[in-house]
């Protein structure tokens, strides 16, 4: 006996144009069918473990592959190697059309950023409800990296511009309390008067 299929054209289609009062639906042989449905692809078990991973929480962390992984070391191996003090900006609020003000908040070294391009795990995001906060790491011979990272959630991890968004609790937790000890202007004041 031959394998049958149903499609929806071969139920209705035959119905509609046949007036017969059958409730047996209509069939066709596979080979009959123009279009049949394309085997199911393997998904690798990766992917359906993150998407679960991301049903159930805001976050998750995933370990980084290789790709990964030499993106990283490409972004921050010149912070990594740099004998300088590495200063930390931070992008301030943008005041009616105005450039956001730069903050300086202070420096870190090297093996602050040895630190974090040790990190194994990559973030993979839910819905995010929180605002990112840019900042820019940079020496003063020009070498330089941004960043986003979240303020409230260190589950968030570091978005690097050029790499993947990593979990670095440790790294996120200095910026943050670095960011904690910047007083800003109260909000609505123009951006003249905040500079002075």
């Amino acid at each position: 006996m031959k394998p049958r299929a149903l499609t929806a054209a071969g139920v209705i289609v035959p119905m509609m144009l046949c007036q017969c009062h059958s409730d047996k639906p209509a069939e066709r042989l596979v080979e009959d069918i123009d279009d049949p449905i394309p085997a199911t692809m393997q998904v690798p078990q990766r992917m359906v473990a993150s998407c679960m991973d991301l049903l159930s929480k805001d976050s998750s962390q995933l370990p980084m592959t290789a790709e990964e992984t030499e993106d990283l070391h490409e972004v921050l191996r010149p912070l990594c190697d740099t004998q300088e003090e590495i200063n930390v900006y931070y992008h301030g609020i943008q005041y009616k059309g105005d450039k956001p003000i730069v903050y300086l908040l202070g420096t870190l070294k090297a093996d602050d950023f040895k630190l974090l391009i040790s990190a194994t795990q990559a973030v993979a995001y839910g819905e995010v409800i929180d605002d990112f906060e840019r900042y820019t790491f940079g020496t003063l011979t020009g070498k330089k990296v941004e960043a986003y990272i979240s303020r409230s959630n260190r589950e968030y991890g570091i978005e690097l511009t050029g790499a993947p968004a990593l979990y670095a609790p440790e790294f996120h937790d200095r910026v943050i309390a670095m960011r904690n000890n910047l007083v800003l202007p109260p909000e609505g004041l123009p951006a003249k008067d905040a500079q002075h």
